[in-house]
């Protein structure tokens, strides 16, 4: 909702005001009983999911009408499936789409692929417009859609988006690395080969797990080896003395003989002529992996000389509210973060 509520400022100077349930609540203590809390605001954003509880806003929202009503992430609204009940959301989108003179559904997700699903979203914009939810074809409704590319968008923004340059690094591994290399080329896994394909699949595992990192690497074998704990058979103990084997090998790769991160460090220290100083140069580094992502927040402070402030991390872990407080800061100048550290969900 943040998000939503900064563009629409920032783009047409429109306020809206943000209502979760405590502000309907606080809302409703300050009218007459008798009044509906929906026309206390012109313009207001709320989440789907707080409407969605009929037995406490049907009534209000069955006696409200609005001049626009924007549905964001419109395809969590959709019917799913021929002949199935509608869920909540869906219902509450129906009953939304009769109470407003503009209906505006917009979604960056494609839908389901089924035409009753699609029919669904088409119906709340006009009703009459298709006569057979699963026989219909675009003719049918192509005044009531638009469909955009990125390609269209790359178009229209023209020299605003700057080009993207992808330069691949490499690093070169240390001989303590090309020792681990070795380990996991020699790994037999006795007791996980009985099904060959998944003693492969492990190994495979573990050699990405390492080309990540050695904490990465390190993760993965302690997860293994206690599950084989677990376990009380011959072949079962040679895995397990192997992975020791190979845990050792990982846990002597320290810091300074880790080669991407070095080559990581020499990037942001030299060939980025970074400056930690410049409040408006930040960098964001992406990793696969939370373990990653715990080693660069401990190590980067030291190795960057850096106040721990000047770290910002970002995980699909967190909460939503979370998420968009980070990226806020990341982004305004006078804030102390320098780089932000983030999974794929900051993509």
């Amino acid at each position: 909702m943040g998000q939503f509520q900064k563009e629409f400022w920032l783009r047409f100077t429109i306020p809206l005001v943000r209502l979760d349930s405590g502000e309907i609540q606080r809302v409703r203590s300050r009218l007459p009983g008798n009044h509906n809390p929906f026309h206390y605001d012109d313009r207001t954003i709320i989440s789907i999911d707080t409407l969605k509880q009929d037995r406490e806003y049907r009534s209000y929202l069955e006696q409200a009408h609005w001049d626009i009503i924007i549905i964001d992430e419109a395809h969590n609204v959709a019917r799913r499936g021929k002949g199935q009940s509608a869920s909540q959301r869906a219902k509450l989108a129906e009953r939304l789409a009769t109470r407003s003179d503009t209906l505006i559904l917009l979604s960056a997700t494609p839908h389901d692929g089924k035409p009753e699903s699609f029919a669904s979203l088409m119906n709340m914009l006009d009703p009459t417009a298709i006569a057979n939810e699963s026989n219909y074809t675009k003719d049918d409704i192509h005044d009531l859609y638009l469909r955009r590319f990125k390609k269209d968008v790359l178009r229209d923004l023209n020299q605003s988006l700057p080009e993207r340059n992808v330069e691949p690094v490499e690093a070169i591994a240390s001989p303590p690395e090309e020792a681990v290399f070795r380990q996991l080329h020699d790994l037999q896994l006795v007791s996980i080969d009985r099904g060959k394909s998944a003693g492969q699949l492990f190994k495979t595992t573990l050699l990405k797990a390492f080309l990540s990192s050695p904490a990465a690497g390190m993760e993965t074998v302690k997860n293994r080896l206690k599950t084989l704990h677990k376990k009380l058979d011959i072949s079962t103990k040679l895995d397990q003395e192997e992975l020791t084997d190979l845990a050792a090998g990982l846990a002597a790769i320290d810091n300074g003989i880790f080669s991407k991160y070095q080559r990581l460090l020499q990037l942001i220290k030299t060939e980025f002529n970074w400056t930690k100083k410049d409040p408006k140069d930040r960098l964001v580094i992406f990793t696969g992996r939370w373990e990653n992502l715990r080693f660069l927040e401990a190590e980067l402070p030291q190795d960057l000389r850096l106040k721990p402030e000047a770290i910002a991390r970002l995980d699909g872990g967190m909460a939503d509210i979370d998420q968009v407080e980070i990226v806020d800061k990341f982004g305004y100048e006078n804030s102390p973060v320098r780089i932000l550290i983030a999974t794929e969900v900051a993509s």
